[in-house]
């Protein structure tokens, strides 16, 4: 460090301390014009500047501390100790991440910081240096040092490191040979084995999918050890550390019994995230495995989903009631392309059993149920998809293999091709939002004179007596009958058949709304008013120009305790939030394992601790 910064820091520190010594002053001036009789008020405001003031001072010195303390300002024998264990050509942003928690180990400390202003740079270098090799480090091992094997780290200069790590990881996305992934398992081996320090262990090699060898540790699990990833590997049981908080296992086939030992070897778990393409081994006589501490339960199952098969997995967790639960089924995967065996052709029906999930969902308040094209073959029927979210936020997404269900009904008896989940009649009893759209085809296969009886909608609609909001984007038969159901009423006048406290609807109209779709439409809103329950909204947008006669707009509006509006605009896939519906978009694809992690990290950093995650010098 040169004598001009050396000197600059000085002058701020002594600019520093006589800003500290006013106000000081001032305040034992304020606090003796308080002891002889003045005025709070006037002591009160005077304190606020001076606090104010004092605020200023301390937040300007931090400035000053953090501008000294950038990258460029560390000996340069110092960073080529950090740099040597950085991949070259990775990005400065890697490289400065590395050195920026290396920095909060190394230099925030006073001992360190009186060195640095005592001593000329050439004898504080072996302070640095032995200070720099003995710090916990974080080793990030990405595609650019796999890939290469020139001018970068060999496999022994590392493995001189492992005693000191502290995370550690390695990201590569595409196939290596086999002489590097043999590298990549014993690295890994060593370092699980080796480093007395190890806090988070992360191996991401989807490659290693087609591997059948797992990482296993001859030298026994990890105290230390909290987070444990592995996206690719098979797991072995062994290297479960009974510390272990957070555990994320991403493979292509998913041991069942290999599962529960790894269960049962972290009663702390607080996090489980699942990525499994298929479940295997699975045995009736499973035990069930007790989560006590479980937070946080994330399943994301691709491919051709065996429902019934992860079905049965979570019937065996006990996990408390409070756990936020997501799971993301997606089966719109290229089936000819997968390579693996994806179970029977499209439209072949899976068997299905009689499975409960109550406890995962008792509380739900937004349902969708949405039509999607085919992927497999383009005119084929469209498959329905069911998405739904609880008030606590826990989500889950079912996207059945299938062509439509043949009623409406349906919806609650059988996920076709999956598993029976009759359960949800009550769980949706709660449902405030719901939102239906075929996306310009009929929702429901069933023959004409089915589809326009007023029992066809009848089954579905009658659970959801907390109903409040409908959003719809449907075609006229669909529309015709739901509201056919949604103007029913008991026998005798008692009150409204189907969702009594329904108060706003939304209808996206691809097409001219004709005669009949008006009538049901009139009808609900008139039997609705006469009862006293009447629409306090209707919303209704057109893509075209056929919107409705001012006549039959007027018709509408007298039975409408609010108001009735009427657009033309093309929302394509905007009419969801045109709608106002509250639901979390869920996309069909697996979010990235990373994203995952620090999604869940941040979360409960900002859940336990109510405070910022980026380093602060204080």
């Amino acid at each position: 460090m040169s004598d001009a910064t050396i000197e600059a820091i000085h002058r701020e520190l002594s600019e520093f301390e006589s800003s500290l010594a006013v106000v000081s002053s001032n305040i034992h001036k304020n606090l003796r014009l308080y002891a002889f009789g003045s005025s709070n008020a006037s002591v009160g405001r005077k304190m606020h500047e001076l606090e104010a003031l004092l605020e200023s001072s301390v937040h300007a010195m931090r400035i000053v501390m953090n501008n000294y303390r950038l990258i460029n300002t560390i000996p340069f024998e110092v960073l080529a100790h950090i740099f040597s264990f950085v991949a070259c050509g990775t990005g400065m942003i890697l490289v400065s991440g590395v050195c920026r928690r290396w920095r909060e180990v190394t230099l925030a400390t006073p001992s360190l910081w009186a060195v640095l202003k005592q001593s000329d740079p050439p004898s504080a270098l072996p302070f640095l240096v032995g200070r720099a090799q003995r710090a916990p480090f974080c080793m990030r091992l990405g595609g650019t040092w796999l890939r290469s094997s020139v001018s970068l780290p060999t496999i022994a200069s590392i493995q001189s490191m492992i005693p000191t790590l502290r995370t550690f990881s390695i990201e590569c996305d595409i196939p290596l040979s086999t002489s590097r992934s043999e590298q990549i398992r014993s690295l890994a081996r060593a370092v699980y084995s080796e480093a007395p320090m190890l806090q988070h262990f992360m191996l991401y090699y989807p490659a290693m999918v087609l591997d059948e060898a797992g990482i296993s540790t001859p030298g026994g699990r990890q105290p230390a050890l909290q987070r444990l990833t592995l996206y690719g590997p098979r797991v072995e049981p062994s290297i479960i550390s009974s510390n272990l908080r957070m555990l994320y296992l991403g493979s292509s086939t998913l041991s069942v019994p290999d599962l529960f030992k790894c269960l049962e070897a972290a009663p702390q778990l607080e996090t489980l995230l699942l990525y499994t393409f298929k479940l295997a081994d699975i045995s009736l006589d499973l035990p069930s495995i007790k989560l006590a501490h479980l937070r946080r339960l994330l399943i994301f199952q691709f491919g051709w989903p065996p429902y019934q098969d992860m079905a049965y997995i979570l019937n065996w967790m006990d996990v408390p009631d409070s756990t936020v639960t997501r799971f993301l089924f997606d089966d719109t995967g290229d089936r000819q392309t997968a390579g693996w065996d994806l179970g029977p052709p499209p439209g072949q029906p899976l068997p299905s059993l009689d499975i409960r999930l109550t406890r995962f969902f008792p509380d739900l308040k937004t349902l969708e149920y949405i039509s999607v094209p085919s992927p497999w073959m383009i005119g084929s029927p469209p498959w329905l998809c069911l998405k739904g979210e609880d008030s606590g936020g826990s989500s889950f997404m079912l996207s059945p293999p299938q062509p439509p269900l043949q009623s409406p009904s349906d919806l609650f008896n059988k996920i076709p091709g999956a598993f029976y989940i009759a359960p949800f009649v009550l769980s949706v009893r709660n449902v405030t939002h719901l939102l239906l759209s075929g996306y310009g085809t009929a929702l429901w296969e069933s023959d004409d004179m089915w589809r326009r009886s007023i029992y066809t909608w009848m089954p579905f609609l009658e659970p959801l007596v907390a109903l409040t909001t409908l959003a719809c984007s449907l075609v006229n038969s669909d529309l015709r009958s739901i509201f056919s159901s949604l103007g029913g009423e008991h026998d005798g006048g008692a009150g409204m058949r189907c969702c009594p406290l329904l108060s706003d609807i939304h209808l996206q109209c691809e097409s001219a709304t004709d005669d009949e779709t008006w009538h049901a439409i009139l009808t609900c809103a008139e039997t609705r008013a006469r009862l006293g329950t009447p629409l306090q909204r209707v919303a209704l947008n057109y893509t075209g120009r056929h919107t409705p006669a001012p006549d039959l707009r007027e018709q509408l509006q007298r039975h409408v305790a609010g108001h009735v509006a009427v657009t033309v605009k093309s929302l394509i896939d905007d009419w969801v939030l045109w709608s106002g519906f509250p639901s979390v978009r869920t996309e069909m694809t697996a979010p990235p394992f990373h994203d995952i992690e620090d999604l869940a990290l941040v979360e409960e950093l900002e859940r336990t601790e109510k405070r910022r995650t980026e380093p602060r010098w204080e």
